[in-house]
């Protein structure tokens, strides 16, 4: 019975070792998928301006320029707004701003979509500029 287990023992160890030690390469190539759609995407004229387009989209959202790049946070710090309505209220994020008290929760939120928003539409604008440049249409 010993010598049965002994052998089993063995038998897996040389499998296990046969299958660490073999490689194959075509594992190693797997696109991303995100670099696959970007190829299908900007295979096209329409694929270029639908990324353009998504692009505008992004920065009109109310975390950039469709409220606090204009008239929210920024109106806010570039002491545009005096007191009033919600400015008024000790909770409101842009109370906060108004007294300069950056280090708040709700203060802090909406600087991180802020930048969160416009470090991916930065990032989008890369990605259409790099198959611009690939597909060389500049």
């Amino acid at each position: 019975m010993k010598n049965i287990v002994h052998k089993i023992k063995l038998s897996v160890w040389i499998l296990l070792a046969l299958f660490v030690t073999t490689s194959c390469d075509s594992w190693l190539d797997v696109k991303p998928k995100t670099e696959e759609e970007a190829e299908r995407m900007f295979s096209t004229e329409e694929g270029f301006k639908s990324a353009l387009a998504g692009a505008y989209i992004s920065l009109s959202q109310p975390e950039l320029y469709g409220r606090e790049l204009t008239f929210g946070m920024v109106g806010i710090l570039g002491q545009e707004w005096g007191g009033g309505g919600t400015l008024d209220q000790s909770s409101s994020a842009y109370s906060f701003f108004l007294r300069y008290r950056y280090d708040e929760t709700v203060s802090k939120a909406i600087v991180e979509k802020v930048w969160g928003e416009m470090y991916k539409t930065i990032a989008n604008v890369n990605t259409l500029l790099e198959y611009t440049e690939k597909n060389g249409m500049c």
